[in-house]
C-alpha cells in the first residue's frame, strides 16, 4: 500500500475528478467521491511546472506552447481522499501537434 503524501491528496482533493468506484484498499463507497484521478504532468521543456497537478485544461493550454519537438509525460495517479492510498494508473507522452490528445 503506497500513502499519498500532502501534494498528492491536496491536488485530488482540488483537481481530483471521482472515479465512479469505490476504493479497492479501504472500501469508501463510489457515493463518497473519495477515489479520483489527478495527473501530474513532467518535462524539462515546461521548466518549474514540470512536477505539478494541472487540471486537462491546463495542460491541453501547456501543450499547446510547446515548441516543435518538445513533449510532456503526464502521470494520471488514482487517490483515495479517505485512506490516501494512491497509485499510478498510466504514464502518457504528449507531443505539441495541432489535434487535442488528452480525453475528457
Amino acid at each position: 500500500m503506497c500513502d499519498a503524501d500532502r501534494a498528492v491528496t491536496a491536488s485530488a482533493e482540488v483537481l481530483g475528478t471521482p472515479t465512479g468506484r469505490d476504493c479497492p484498499v479501504c472500501g469508501a463507497s463510489a457515493a463518497s467521491g473519495a477515489l479520483r484521478t489527478t495527473q501530474w504532468i513532467h518535462g524539462s521543456a515546461i521548466g518549474e511546472k514540470s512536477g505539478t497537478a494541472r487540471s486537462l485544461s491546463e495542460i491541453r493550454h501547456i501543450l499547446a506552447s510547446l515548441s516543435p519537438g518538445d513533449d510532456i509525460t503526464v502521470h494520471v495517479v488514482e487517490v483515495c481522499l479517505h485512506c490516501r492510498w494512491n497509485c499510478l494508473l498510466r504514464e502518457d507522452r504528449y507531443e505539441n501537434q495541432t489535434e487535442d490528445q488528452l480525453g475528457d
